[in-house]
């Protein structure tokens, strides 16, 4: 280990410190990305989310509509 003396070794601890907690924010980030993608995508494919949507809302409305009017 090199140990710094004069003017220089403030500075050279600022910029590890400041790459260091970049580069950790860096991975939190992109963690949080790869997190919140995976939830999207369960949240578009997964079948209980899907059988309730607007769509399928009115779907169902119509046919108990349809299902009263004939009985």
């Amino acid at each position: 280990m090199f140990v710094f003396y004069g003017r220089f070794h403030i500075p050279c601890l600022i910029r590890l410190l400041l790459v260091t907690v970049f580069a950790n924010l860096i991975v939190f980030f992109q963690l949080l990305l790869i997190i919140l993608c995976q939830w999207f995508l369960f949240q578009c494919f997964s079948p209980n989310v899907r059988n309730h949507t607007q769509l399928s809302y009115f779907k169902d409305l119509l046919a108990t509509a349809q299902n009263i009017g004939s009985g």
